[in-house]
């Protein structure tokens, strides 16, 4: 099992040991380089592995990595909320669903342009809450689901 750590921040970071079953965390080397030594520290003993943006067909720098090199799952490159923040871009059967992170807290955020609570960078903020507005107004996107969003139900897409 390959588990992705979206950002460091301390509302996600604290709940790690809550993941004890995970064989392997991924992080984004800005992510990783980014984060304060409280916030490591909290990480020893787990099995973390930084990897470093590429080149990908999507997001608002278009960098990222294909998770599986298959062209199936994304790791786009979002950042504002944090410096490394990832989101994740899945196909399915009827096209794209977009695992928005903390890029947003719901569709709100994207479709008015409000920033999550905390930003690293406010302008990197906004052209990534553009990216995930223009992306979910693509033909081929099924969902576009925010980590904080209450209007977010269970569903099978």
């Amino acid at each position: 099992m390959i588990t992705l750590i979206s950002h460091l921040d301390v509302d996600h970071i604290s709940g790690i040991h809550l993941l004890e079953g995970a064989k392997k965390f991924i992080v984004s080397e800005k992510e990783w380089n980014a984060a304060k030594d409280y916030q490591i520290a909290r990480c020893k003993e787990i099995d973390f592995h930084p990897f470093s943006l590429q080149p990908i067909p999507f997001g608002p720098y278009q960098l990222g990595k294909d998770l599986f090199d298959d062209g199936l799952v994304y790791l786009v490159f979002t950042p504002g909320h944090t410096p490394g923040l990832i989101s994740v871009l899945a196909r399915v059967e009827d096209g794209w669903i977009l695992l928005a992170s903390d890029v947003g807290y719901s569709q709100e955020s994207w479709n008015h342009s409000i920033l999550p609570g905390y930003t690293s960078n406010d302008q990197q903020a906004l052209e990534s809450l553009e990216w995930v507005k223009t992306f979910s107004q693509r033909e081929d996107c099924v969902a576009v689901i925010a980590n904080h969003d209450p209007f977010v139900k269970f569903g099978i897409y």
